[in-house]
């Protein structure tokens, strides 16, 4: 019996491109990723090749799912600082702020 969780890689550039955007790739996303933490993934959403994300994308990715799966089921790397300011800004919105 092994004590180690599976990792599923998801190259984000490589499949969608170096521009992220949209709420509907974004949820598309977060649907698979939410599917793969249920049977067990711990999933690395790999940000290498990305350029830019929109608003909308990283409310869907970096602000809802990380409250969907918890924090210990994703990890985010490569991610530029400009793409993790977006990301922060989207958390934010999601932290009871007040907002939508």
């Amino acid at each position: 019996m092994t004590t180690s969780t599976p990792c599923e890689a998801m190259k984000l550039a490589e499949e969608h491109g170096e521009v992220l955007g949209g709420r509907v790739l974004g949820q598309e996303i977060r649907a698979r990723v939410v599917r793969l933490v249920e049977a067990g993934e711990v999933v690395t959403l790999d940000l290498e090749g990305v350029l830019a994300v929109s608003p909308s994308f990283a409310d869907e990715v970096f602000g809802k799912l990380p409250a969907e799966v918890g924090d210990n089921a994703v990890i985010f790397s490569n991610v530029s600082a400009q793409i993790q300011e977006v990301a922060d800004m989207a958390r934010a919105g999601r932290s009871g702020n007040g907002s939508h």
